[in-house]
């Protein structure tokens, strides 16, 4: 399954705008789910492809970086299910729709209901605007 989006969010440059982002979600629950989005960290401008999980009675979350934003940046994410049924999903990023960029892949566990959506947050200063979302087999 291929979920694909064009996201246009203006960040502005060198300010801190923190966690003020637009993307694609992956979601398994409220504390269960992938995000890929492009964000705002401090004074950087990212395409992050992140992962919340409940780990050891407690949340757990963590990114890694999928290739340079551009005000407008093409996002996906690539759904696979594994002989086990473990949910793998893999970022990817374009600056212009037609040059990706692979990141890291993320796993849900098996028996997940994974659903898709976009996600905007992070706080008043930017406004996300998705021009369409695409969901394929």
């Amino acid at each position: 399954m291929d979920r694909r989006d064009q996201a246009t969010i203006d960040l502005g440059t060198d300010d801190v705008r923190n966690f003020q982002q637009g993307g694609l979600i992956a979601y398994g629950g409220d504390d269960l789910f992938t995000r890929l989005s492009h964000v705002a960290i401090w004074d950087t401008r990212q395409v992050e492809f992140g992962k919340e999980t409940p780990y050891a009675d407690r949340l757990s979350y963590g990114g890694t970086i999928v290739g340079p934003p551009s005000t407008t940046t093409w996002l996906r994410i690539t759904h696979t299910v594994a002989a086990d049924g473990e949910h793998r999903l893999r970022g990817w990023s374009s600056r212009d729709g037609r040059h990706w960029v692979r990141g890291g892949v993320w796993t849900l566990p098996a028996g997940t209901d994974v659903r898709v959506g976009l996600v905007a947050h992070g706080g008043a200063g930017a406004t996300a605007v998705f021009d369409y979302l695409r969901i394929s087999r």
